[in-house]
């Protein structure tokens, strides 16, 4: 009696087998619908190169144009409005320049401002302190850590 797993190859085997025969007759099928027979040969087409032609070369002279002279009259632009004539005939109303007012600056420019003129509100802050951590390496390039607690 023949072990399991040589059964199950040969079921396997069996299986591609015929899977490749129904190849081989799909492909035979599909060369006999289309007319070439099968096992028969037909020539293919020949292929040529394309054909060129170089003629000779034509030298013909430059082709020269002399148009005539175009004079047109120049722009005039008028950035403001005329002013009529009938507008002058009237006196014109005599206007007062409007009254400027000087409005006050809430923000102070830093020159017109003393520094410590209200002691209470602005006195000196305390210096701040720069601590240095030295963490000694082996390797002698290496700088140190400064820390900044503000």
């Amino acid at each position: 009696m023949s072990d399991l797993s040589t059964t199950a190859s040969l079921i396997v085997a069996t299986m591609d087998l015929s899977v490749v025969r129904l190849l081989r007759q799909a492909i035979r099928t599909a060369d006999l619908s289309s007319g070439n027979g099968g096992d028969s040969f037909t020539p293919s087409a020949t292929i040529e190169p394309r054909p060129h032609i170089h003629p000779e070369p034509l030298i013909e002279p430059r082709p020269h144009v002399h148009p005539e002279p175009v004079y047109t009259r120049r722009p005039v632009i008028h950035p403001h409005p005329r002013v009529e004539q009938a507008n002058l005939a009237c006196p014109s109303q005599t206007l007062t320049p409007p009254l400027r007012i000087k409005l006050q600056n809430p923000i102070q420019p830093p020159w017109r401002v003393l520094p410590w003129s209200d002691a209470r509100a602005n006195a000196p802050q305390p210096r701040q302190t720069v601590k240095v951590h030295l963490h000694r390496t082996d390797v002698i390039r290496k700088g140190s850590v400064l820390d900044l607690f503000v």
